[in-house]
């Protein structure tokens, strides 16, 4: 004979002996062998700079397919009244740096099992800086205010072109409301408008030496 699976509870069992006619009753318990309700809570920090609320938790629970599970969120010192639960939910969002308490609750068998995590406060910066392309400044992040030896300027935007030697920077405000700032960029004018006829500048752009020059001969070299 094979075996029957049965659910688990409580059963009874007829024994005939056609022989003699004789019959007996054998009763037994089946128990369920639940798995442990183990639970564990991930969470991604609050990328905070000024007003942003963006942290989340979400709950794990082994072997979740083997219950019922309701899910209710606390802070890390309210007393646990579901009816009075923050939040519900296997995952919560929006969420500002602080602790808080999760309780897990079986509707099968009304086991239950909490755990506690914590939403860290994690300013993300954007990376900036200043990139030189010929006479032209280009910044790394198109809405950028431009700064000239560490003071603002009434210039803003992806890019600028010098008129004057010093060190150019950038400030913006990203995504998540964090102040960015890049490294001063020393910019240096090395070219000279050749705007006289006649007058040969070389090399220009120059570094160092130049020498100008008309037909007639060398004028200097400086």
């Amino acid at each position: 004979m094979w075996p029957i699976p049965l659910e688990a509870g409580e059963y009874e069992v007829k024994v005939e002996n056609p022989a003699s006619g004789c019959i007996s009753y054998l009763q037994t318990m089946i128990t369920a062998e639940l798995p442990e309700m183990s639970l564990s809570l991930t969470t991604s920090g609050n990328q905070f700079c000024k007003d942003s609320v963006n942290g989340s938790v979400t709950a794990i629970l082994a072997n979740e397919s083997a219950f019922d599970p309701l899910y209710f969120w606390f802070y890390e010192n309210d007393p646990i009244d579901t009816a009075a639960a923050r939040y519900t939910g296997k995952s919560i969002e929006n969420l500002s740096a602080r602790k808080f308490k999760a309780l897990v609750i079986d509707q099968i068998t009304e086991c239950t099992t909490d755990g506690i995590v914590e939403v860290l406060n994690t300013p993300y910066y954007t990376p900036a800086s200043v990139n030189q392309e010929g006479d032209t400044l280009f910044a790394s992040f198109a809405q950028s205010n431009w700064l000239f030896n560490g003071a603002f300027t009434n210039k803003t935007g992806p890019y600028i072109v010098p008129d004057k030697n010093g060190d150019y920077s950038i400030t913006f405000y990203n995504e998540f409301n964090c102040f960015c700032t890049s490294e001063p960029y020393s910019y240096r004018i090395t070219g000279l408008e050749e705007s006289v006829s006649g007058i040969t500048i070389f090399p220009n752009p120059f570094t160092e030496t130049i020498r100008i020059s008309n037909p007639a001969g060398t004028i200097a070299s400086i």
